[in-house]
């Protein structure tokens, strides 16, 4: 028998998207589930351990979340942010939020998805390829609930779920936020934090590029960290190109994300119209001032403009002019052998 939490988060699950999905443990074959204040659940800038409430929360199998969910009315698809990494993407979050978007900023179950897709063909692969086919929609469906629109920011090493998100459902749109690869490569390299995401996200992207280009990309202990940083841009960018190549026009937004900030407000009203049609005009107006363009996105407390964005790139070039340009020339050689490679630098590196 559940006790009386549990059995209250199964029974507000199909309705309430404040029912939030915190957790997947591959041993226990489990989804821990919790009760979150609808203000924690939009304002975080990660939907980690750090909005868990534990008097409100309770593991469930998948068996139970399927008929909770079959208890509930039909829902409007959410939309998903995928984005290549410390590109700007929790800001667009954040101006989609004023705007009236409901925000889930990288769930910690897109990452599981995506940690076991890249070993679905291994023989130490926990769940089969229909086992993970079964189970995506069903968390898809999760971000599905609730009323208005609603968009998921997903990790960016979550690329690859892409087709099967999309998939879930006809009407289900997504936006692609990036930089261009030297954007990306000075960005990275100028922060010590930014450096260990390339190091901790390296082992997964590796091989999810191997298993697009067909054979193994380098050695991760031979790489220097502008080496690093242009592998992590090509992995997630190769991966998005062929989302964007394979939908029909005008179901994958692709921003830009220096052009969205160099002329804003049209910017914005093209993705607030992708995104969920019907926004009036002054929220467009309103948001296009918003004071969140002068905070550091993923922590507002701190100050960080279009100025201080452009002295933190001008300053990586000086400092590590030699890794950068490292970085461009692997990613150029890369390029040359792999058509993949080549396609995702047309598409997203152009001048």
């Amino acid at each position: 028998m559940l006790s009386d939490a549990p059995t209250a988060l199964l029974r507000d699950l199909p309705g309430e998207l404040w029912v939030h999905p915190q957790r997947i443990d591959l041993l226990r074959d489990a989804l821990l589930l919790v009760r979150v204040d609808a203000r924690a659940l939009e304002q975080a800038s990660f939907l980690d351990e750090r909005i868990v409430t534990r008097d409100a929360a309770g593991w469930f199998n998948w068996s139970q979340l399927a008929q909770a969910l079959a208890s509930g009315s039909a829902a409007t698809p959410a939309h998903y942010l995928f984005h290549v990494g410390h590109c700007g993407s929790t800001l667009v979050s954040r101006l989609l939020g004023e705007l009236g978007i409901t925000q889930l900023r990288e769930p910690l179950p897109l990452r599981t998805f995506a940690e076991v897709q890249a070993d679905l063909d291994a023989f130490e692969s926990r769940w089969s390829h229909a086992t993970f086919a079964a189970r995506l929609p069903l968390l898809a469906a999760l971000f599905d609930r609730g009323s208005g629109p609603r968009a998921v920011k997903a990790t960016s090493f979550c690329n690859d779920l892409a087709p099967a998100l999309l998939g879930t459902d006809p009407a289900r749109r997504a936006t692609i936020v990036y930089t261009r690869l030297r954007t990306y490569v000075a960005n990275v390299l100028a922060g010590a934090n930014s450096r260990l995401d390339l190091l901790a996200a390296a082992p997964l992207r590796l091989k999810r590029l191997a298993a697009r280009t067909g054979h193994p990309v380098g050695r991760l202990h031979e790489m220097s960290p502008g080496v690093l940083a242009g592998l992590s841009w090509i992995a997630e960018m190769v991966s998005l190109a062929a989302t964007l190549d394979a939908e029909p026009p005008g179901r994958v937004l692709a921003v830009d994300f220096d052009q969205f900030l160099a002329d804003l407000r049209p910017a914005l009203r093209q993705l607030a119209d992708h995104v969920a049609p019907g926004i009036e005009d002054a929220a467009i107006a309103r948001t296009s001032i918003s004071p969140a363009l002068t905070r550091y996105s993923k922590s507002p407390e701190h100050a960080y403009d279009l100025e201080l964005r452009r002295a933190v790139l001008d300053d990586a070039e000086r400092r590590f002019g030699a890794e950068i340009r490292d970085g461009l020339a692997w990613s150029a050689h890369l390029a040359s052998r792999h058509p993949g490679v080549a396609r995702a630098l047309a598409l997203f590196d152009r001048p």
